[in-house]
């Protein structure tokens, strides 16, 4: 017995083995099903964020442009305003002095240049206290 050749033994699968294997299988068929399912989930969430990004890309712009639409109205408008207002107070102003009311004239003018200074000069410090508030808070 010694010579004769050794047959390769397979392991003995029983029937219960043979289950269990077949149910080990199907668990990891289910479980690559679900990582495809939540890589399908992952990638159209991917879509959607991008998808969302661009129309709230494009919808910033839109509001951008209107603004900037607005702000050119607002300033053309108030440019056209002083330009009025100045040709009046040089019409006026001629007309008073054609009458020789220098007096009312320079009054008028104090008035204008005098409180318009102050209105000015408390404008711009106002504006510099609100600035270095608002710089200070967002540092702390």
């Amino acid at each position: 017995m010694p010579d004769e050749p050794e047959e390769q033994k397979l392991p003995i699968i029983d029937e219960r083995q043979l289950e269990l294997f077949k149910e080990w299988v199907s668990v990891q068929k289910d479980e690559i099903g679900l990582k495809r399912k939540q890589l399908d989930v992952e990638e159209s969430q991917v879509k959607l964020g991008h998808e969302y990004a661009l129309k709230a890309l494009e919808a910033q712009s839109r509001d951008r442009d209107s603004q900037r639409l607005f702000r050119r109205k607002v300033m053309a408008w108030s440019l056209w305003f002083g330009v009025f207002l100045v040709v009046l107070l040089a019409a006026f102003s001629s007309y008073a002095l054609s009458l020789g009311k220098i007096e009312m004239v320079r009054d008028m003018m104090l008035q204008i240049f005098g409180t318009g200074g102050l209105g000015a000069a408390a404008f711009f410090a106002a504006r510099s206290f609100y600035r270095d508030r608002k710089h200070s808070g967002d540092e702390e």
